[in-house]
């Protein structure tokens, strides 16, 4: 029995007796098993383990320099473990494995010390011995983006060791929560690394050798052919033991001119997340689930690889199915476990293409479809078919906005009027990275055990998030521009990712830094987009010296005052391709007046949210009272004193900001 399931036993908890945990498995796989069997966070696991073996918790934020140059790196990594303090006679380091006599012997030899053990968990220590600029593993010879390269482990690289060393990159790289692992060839041999949180971090360097053989292993365990180096291949590998049993990793590999690249995706394990798990924002998650209240139609949930488009997907799968309809999911490959859906593996060789299971799936009457990907025009006729004949569908589509997935569509070779029908809303997405919480991102000079310095720990996501209306599709069908749509989406209240992003800075869940490395551009929300150009303001109003008046006050405040003289001016004004910031407006007006107007914009899409003030000379309270259940944000008798009116403007424009 491995040395950790009986600490558990004897610190009794929860459900340790039943662990049952091989004496050979790797530490860093033993503690997410004990995690994950036990239901225990880190933190508790490690205290738990530091009381049972009489050790103190180790504080990685408070390493001393002069202990970590008695230790070389090649030792450190070997053994995974932390010098923190030193004396005459001891020194103190953090390890995961008390029990490891061997890194003991090593530590005490190299230093000349006695070894005094603390505790820490192996998710920790690799996130520290990762971290650019700090100390590595054995060295090689050539730098790693900055950091000394590293070999993990320093075994000899013989037929059973590159076994071993496979295994230890799959389980560092799950217990560190990457996304994949990369292995690059370059001129000296061949470099891996993590991709965690979106963020690629060196792992180690092998010389050419090892690599290729460690390349060889991959392969074989992907039932890839080893000797084919020429052309791209793809695999899977089914890991069958460990905390991650039944986990299912692909692997692709493509050749390149300094020799064979693979990439191993991992994906995220156990059952796919619910809508409330998603750590969207309350207004976010109101309208992921206002996307799927529909009986048919098609949802796109767009974004680039590694954007979280598929567990958000899922979690829009998981909120169909608790309303009682029905899901039928065509996946390759199938990432999580859905709760209530019946998920369909496409299978080439059996004749189990995406086409033919979607056509399976629209057999059945009332059944709610998720589609994994629309990569070619035969999948996306079909979800379209779908959609316009009684199917709710849930499609992945690779694009970075909602009007980029429509874009996407007619590449794909379907005509406007075929989206318009069937489209019924665009989820768009990207992944921020979280401020951390153990540092809250202000690392000052020392290391995060947690984040590893870099201030950020886990991601949050940003949405665009849009539900086609009946003027959204009628400017779709028609072949409207790009400008034409997107303001039809932001005056019907979509938030774009650029202002959901300034809103995660502005709550602290991120950096603006970290935003514009993602979004490509420094977030700006719509209210600093605004206060950023010229203020329009429409005055609208046939008595000219009131009019006159009311635009000069205006100007002297720093606006650009824009006159109509009655209402049937104003429409135009208001329907050209001026942007006005707010609308002042007079009730009694020749050929259309003020009610018209007022009714206009609460009816057009992309005017609905301009602030109205409603400036008039009739001083009937029941007509201010008919003009704000109309719609009007403010109302005005003539004559209005300047700080009054002006006063009351720049209350509007505060609140439509707001």
């Amino acid at each position: 029995m491995h040395w950790l399931a009986q600490i558990a036993k004897r610190a009794r908890l929860p459900r340790a007796e039943s662990l049952d945990i091989a004496a050979d498995m790797s530490t860093p796989m033993a503690w997410a098993g004990v995690e994950q069997h036990c239901g225990l966070v880190e933190d508790e696991l490690v205290r738990a383990v530091a009381a049972a073996t009489g050790l103190q918790v180790a504080n990685l934020a408070d390493a001393h320099p002069p202990a970590r140059r008695l230790v070389p790196d090649r030792i450190a990594r070997r053994w995974d473990v932390i010098p923190l303090r030193e004396t005459d006679k001891h020194i103190v380091v953090a390890t995961s494995d008390p029990s490891n006599v061997e890194a003991e012997q090593a530590i005490a030899f190299a230093s000349g010390r006695r070894v005094m053990f603390e505790i820490a968990s192996p998710a920790t220590l690799h996130a520290v011995l990762a971290v650019p600029g700090r100390q590595s593993a054995p060295a090689s010879t050539t730098p790693v983006n900055g950091t000394t390269p590293v070999t993990p482990g320093g075994l000899p690289l013989d037929a059973a060791g590159i076994a071993h060393l496979a295994e230890k990159v799959i389980a560092d790289a799950i217990t560190a929560g990457a996304s994949d692992v990369q292995l690059e060839p370059a001129k000296t041999g061949g470099i891996v690394r993590f991709r965690i949180d979106g963020v690629v971090r060196p792992y180690a360097e092998l010389d050419a050798s090892d690599f290729e053989r460690l390349m060889a292993r991959l392969k074989a365990m992907a039932r890839l052919a080893t000797a084919v180096r020429t052309r791209p291949q793809e695999g899977k590998v089914k890991l069958s033991a460990g905390p991650a049993a039944g986990l299912e990793l692909r692997v692709a590999t493509i050749p390149t001119r300094e020799g064979e690249r693979a990439t191993v995706r991992i994906p995220t394990p156990g059952d796919a997340r619910s809508l409330a798990d998603l750590d969207a924002t309350p207004d976010d998650l109101g309208r992921l689930r206002e996307v799927v209240t529909a009986r048919a139609g098609l949802v796109l949930v767009c974004g680039a690889p590694g954007s979280g488009r598929t567990t958000t997907a899922y979690a829009l799968a998981r909120e169909i199915v608790a309303r009682g309809t029905p899901v039928k999911s065509i996946e390759d490959p199938i990432e999580s476990c859905v709760p209530g859906v019946s998920q369909m593996q496409v299978d080439m060789r059996t004749g189990l293409t995406v086409a033919a299971l979607t056509r399976e799936a629209m057999a059945t009457d009332g059944t709610a479809i998720l589609v994994g990907e629309l990569r070619d025009r035969e999948t996306a006729d079909l979800a379209v078919q779908a959609a316009t004949t009684g199917h709710l569908v849930v499609a992945v589509l690779q694009a970075s906005s909602a009007l980029g997935a429509i874009d996407r569509l007619g590449e794909l070779g379907l005509g406007r009027t075929r989206i318009a029908a069937a489209l019924h809303g665009v989820v768009a997405q990207q992944l921020l990275r979280r401020v951390c919480a153990a540092c809250g991102g202000n690392t000052g000079g020392s290391t995060c055990a947690r984040c590893g310095g870099s201030g950020l720990l886990g991601r949050v996501p940003v949405f665009e998030i849009v539900v086609a209306t009946p003027p959204l599709r009628e400017l779709i069908a028609d072949g409207a521009p790009p400008s034409a749509l997107q303001r039809n989406i932001a005056g019907a209240g979509s938030r774009s990712m650029h202002d959901g992003a300034a809103a995660r800075v502005a709550a602290g869940h991120t950096t603006h830094a970290e935003a514009e490395r993602v979004l490509g551009a420094a977030p700006q929300s719509s209210a600093a987009a605004r206060s950023a150009e010229p203020r329009r303001i429409l005055v609208a109003d046939d008595d000219e010296i009131a009019r006159h008046l009311a635009c000069t006050l205006l100007a002297q405040q720093g606006f650009e005052p824009h006159e109509a003289s009655d209402g049937a001016v104003a429409i135009e004004l208001l329907a050209s391709e001026r942007r006005f910031a707010a609308v002042v407006l007079d009730l009694h007006m020749p050929r259309v007046d003020g009610r018209s107007v007022l009714g206009h914009i609460r009816r057009t899409p992309n005017l609905a949210a301009l602030p109205v003030v409603v400036l008039t000379g009739s001083g009937d309270s029941n007509t201010e009272v008919e003009v704000i259940d109309a719609g009007a944000d403010d109302y005005l008798s003539k004559p209005a004193d300047p700080p009054r009116f002006l006063a009351r403007v720049r209350a509007v424009l505060r609140r439509a900001a707001a």
